[in-house]
């Protein structure tokens, strides 16, 4: 359960911070707010690490990873304490 957990937190944690880089990508070039800040090494090499272009990662690859990470806790949860149907097929 703690490494479903554990899971699903790296998983959202790179989807959040790549979903703000493209925000403030796409802010820098219609307001001009200043410079964007560089990524934290630890988000580099863990975009890396599943194979994801650090300055511009796909969101669709990474939305797919956090919600399969989701559902895989969700049913390791729903084993744990031994309930079945909680999660839709699919």
């Amino acid at each position: 359960m703690a490494d479903a957990a554990l899971e699903v937190t790296e998983r959202f944690i790179l989807l959040s911070g790549a979903t703000g880089r493209a925000i403030e990508a796409l802010k820098g070039q219609a307001l001009d707010g200043g410079p964007i800040t560089p990524p934290r090494s630890g988000y580099v090499e863990l975009l890396a690490e599943y194979g994801l272009d650090p300055e511009v990662p796909d969101l669709g690859v990474l939305q797919d990873r956090a919600r399969n990470a989701y559902k895989a806790f969700l049913r390791t949860a729903a084993d744990a304490v031994g309930e079945n149907g909680l999660l839709p097929s699919g």
